[in-house]
């Protein structure tokens, strides 16, 4: 299987302090990995290498085998989608003018960006004529998420980056935006990295999953790894703290 996406021995450190130790992944075309992990692991920082907010201190970054350089960040940068918590969009505009932005940087058409914005907003199951002149504030918390998720589809990525993509939503509508997203992985045949703490989601919305500790990984394999072969205490103790919490609420 082909990589899209590589870390080669990758550190970064942040205010003077390492913050990503080292750190080798791979994922291959078309895969889903979780970034998974308490606050101040690192796998925040692991996402902004991959799209080139930040450049590695050490080691290499490689996107569809092109390494990650000052020269062309910006440029891998908008070849990938970008979904994040709250869902980033600008007050000030419109759901149209939200998702076409770079699209409207790039040179494209008043027609094109229309027909692209019924598309995507179709895609994310939102009616273009009842939104696309809407405002954020105008929108409830899982419209707003979808709008994001449509912004970052608008371009055609092959990859999708997404950091606690659905951490601000309630439960219910949560898991209806995650469904979605499932579905449009598969259709639109998408590589993914997503960042969350939610150790069930992570079993939810990927393929495989990197546990985080003190910017290195701890362990990364599939649900029933972390299940059944967990590779430290650590990694037991993560597993058996979400689990005993979910069975505390039952």
């Amino acid at each position: 299987m082909p990589i899209a996406i590589e870390l080669v021995r990758v550190s970064k450190k942040l205010g003077g302090q390492p913050v990503v130790k080292n750190l080798d992944l791979k994922v291959p075309l078309q895969h889903s990995l979780c970034l998974l992990g308490e606050s101040g692991c690192g796998k925040t920082t692991t996402l902004r290498l991959i799209n080139g907010l930040l450049l590695a201190d050490e080691g290499q970054v490689l996107v569809e085998g092109q390494p990650v350089s000052a020269a062309n960040a910006t440029m891998l940068r908008r070849s990938m989608g970008y979904s994040q918590q709250g869902s980033g969009l600008f007050p000030h505009l419109t759901v149209m003018d939200n998702i076409s932005l770079i699209a409207r940087k790039k040179g494209w058409s008043g027609e094109e960006i229309r027909q692209r914005s019924r598309e995507v907003l179709d895609m994310v199951q939102l009616d273009f004529k009842e939104v696309s002149t809407k405002r954020p504030r105008q929108l409830s918390g899982g419209q707003r998420q979808r709008v994001g998720i449509a912004r970052a589809l608008f371009l055609k990525p092959k990859i999708m980056l997404m950091d606690e993509p659905f951490g601000a939503l309630d439960p219910l509508t949560r898991k209806d935006v995650q469904d979605l997203f499932l579905q449009l992985r598969k259709q639109q045949s998408l590589t993914t990295v997503m960042v969350t703490h939610d150790l069930l989601e992570a079993f939810k919305m990927a393929d495989s999953i990197a546990l985080m500790q003190g910017g290195a990984v701890e362990q990364i394999g599939s649900k029933e790894d972390f299940m059944n072969s967990p590779a430290s205490e650590y990694v037991e103790r993560f597993v058996s703290s979400h689990l005993e919490a979910l069975r505390e609420l039952a």
